[in-house]
């Protein structure tokens, strides 16, 4: 196939805090209010914070080997981490699942050789860690989240209790439940999920000294040795994840009205594809089979500058946080809409799509396989 071998391509909210979405003009779709290119971060206020992330393990390991009590975490040198470098994110709840699943993701990060040296008299220094999660986290959970990895590492807020202005959950719940649920999940917490990802993680304050953000899941591994990760491979390149086929059957009810709408979305802002081989794969796919191509975006490094453009903003504000609210209503995907939005606003050169090299998800990332390849590969 030819996109094989192209070579393309967070609510922080506490309480009485929420973001300021501005909405005017003309409605989008039976029913609409809102106007898709309208949205914008206001310069000052709460989007206006600057970072007080704390951090464990910037001197060192924070739990003590002798007596096991974890240190309290710490401002992160600017001088030892100079602004707009890389970070490396993830979202965790607080299902022991969840959190024993991360450990081992964090553990496997040793595989990656981007930002490690065998000079005893390197200077540098392992890009850090940011755990964005609802609070929720005991220390106990903290504590062993901290000592299954030697970078630095923080615990961001997110607020999943919060929606968008226009958006009320309760009066949707009635007309019809969430069509997505995860057992032992809020009825909205996959979808918030989602709209973290896309939307709100670009605004959180947290993020503010970096520029390169590597996303996995909890249940994203390394299981061989990665050269570059987590920076980009190559300077240039705004985003990569890597292409995986298309939307399956059993998942193409989430794509109602997505094609139509980004369409539609490009003919009002007057945007044609940045990408146009990625586009001429989506608009051939959607016709001939009425489905859409996916990234596996449980791995994706982005460009904060990037994703900070002022038309990706007022996308992602189209598809999140405003009517229609595609996002809230229909379940739009990260999946798919960062295919699209790659084909809308990256060019081939800023886009990467092969597969990371050693990265594996789910099944593959057990903490026995984990420990296995660390002790094939002699890092443990």
């Amino acid at each position: 196939m030819i996109l094989g071998c192209l070579i393309a391509t967070t609510l922080f909210f506490g309480e009485n805090m929420g973001a300021s979405f501005h909405q005017s003009g003309s409605s989008f779709g039976a029913g609409g209010s809102g106007v898709m290119s309208s949205f914008s971060i206001p310069s000052t206020g709460t989007y206006g914070l600057k970072d007080k992330t704390l951090y464990y393990n910037t001197n060192g390991p924070s739990v003590d080997l002798t007596s096991g009590k974890l240190a309290s975490p710490q401002p992160m040198s600017r001088i030892a981490y100079p602004d707009n470098g890389s970070v490396i994110a993830t979202l965790c709840t607080n299902k022991d699942s969840d959190v024993a699943n991360l450990r081992s993701a964090l553990k496997s990060l040793a595989f990656l050789r981007g930002d490690q040296s065998t000079d005893p008299y390197s200077k540098l220094l392992k890009t850090p860690v940011l755990v964005f999660n609802e609070g929720d986290l005991n220390p106990a959970q903290i504590k062993s989240i901290v000592e299954s990895t030697d970078r630095p590492v923080a615990f961001p807020l997110v607020d999943f209790q919060s929606f968008p202005n226009g958006f009320n959950p309760e009066l949707e719940f009635a007309k019809s439940a969430p069509m997505f649920e995860v057992s032992g999940r809020s009825p909205w917490g996959y979808y918030q999920m989602i709209r973290f990802w896309v939307t709100m993680i670009w605004h959180h304050p947290a993020l503010d000294r970096y520029e390169a953000v590597m996303r996995i899941d909890t249940d994203s591994c390394f299981l061989e040795p990665n050269e570059y990760l987590p920076h980009f491979m190559h300077d240039h390149l705004n985003y990569h994840s890597q292409y995986v086929g298309v939307e399956p059957e059993e998942g193409r009810e989430y794509l109602i009205g997505l094609y139509d709408f980004a369409v539609e979305y490009m003919s009002r802002v007057k945007k044609t594809p940045g990408n146009v081989m990625l586009w001429h794969f989506i608009d051939t796919t959607w016709k001939a089979q009425k489905t859409l191509p996916l990234f596996r975006t449980n791995f994706e490094i982005s460009r904060k500058s990037y994703m900070l453009r002022d038309d990706v903003v007022k996308w992602h504000a189209a598809l999140t946080e405003e009517e229609p609210f595609g996002l809230l209503r229909y379940r739009w995907g990260d999946a798919v809409t960062r295919y699209l939005e790659a084909a809308i606003f990256c060019t081939d050169e800023e886009t990467l799509t092969i597969h990371p090299a050693g990265y594996n998800h789910k099944r593959g990332c057990s903490a026995e396989l984990v420990d296995e390849a660390l002790q094939k590969y002699g890092i443990v």
